[in-house]
């Protein structure tokens, strides 16, 4: 007779399963070899792609697409020269709120707490506007 399997006990048996992650993207930088009209289509893109996330309850998703615009917004960086002086400090403010809510949307994603996510999202879609007007404008 084999012995019996014991029942697992441990706080990772007990807690909902969720979908496995996405994978990570391929590339280093999803700005890689971009324009920068090509970098905000893409930011845009994945603010988006954020939002349909988060209508599609799907939380724990959100994060590979904040990351991404996380990274978007910080290859921008090396276009601040060209930008007035008038608007570099607005830009660096709205690409500091966007890394920061990027992690934010990725914590609170992984909580699952949809009024957070959703607090989170807000400044996140500000500080992407105001990065998308500071070159569109």
């Amino acid at each position: 007779n084999a012995p019996s399997a014991a029942p697992t006990t441990s706080a990772a048996a007990s807690r909902p399963t969720s979908s496995p992650r996405p994978p990570a993207p391929q590339s280093a930088s999803p700005a890689e070899s971009g324009t920068t009209p090509d970098i905000l289509a893409q930011l845009r893109a994945r603010g988006d792609l954020i939002q349909a996330l988060i209508d599609g309850g799907r939380f724990g998703e959100v994060y590979v697409p904040a990351f991404e615009a996380k990274d978007l917004a910080l290859a921008l960086e090396s276009e601040q020269r060209r930008l007035p002086l008038d608007k570099r400090r607005p830009f660096d403010a709205a690409v500091a709120a966007l890394v920061r809510s990027a992690y934010l949307l990725d914590a609170f994603g992984d909580l699952g707490n949809k009024q957070q996510i959703t607090t989170a999202f807000r400044e996140f879609s500000t500080a992407m506007n105001t990065i998308v007007s500071t070159f569109t404008q």
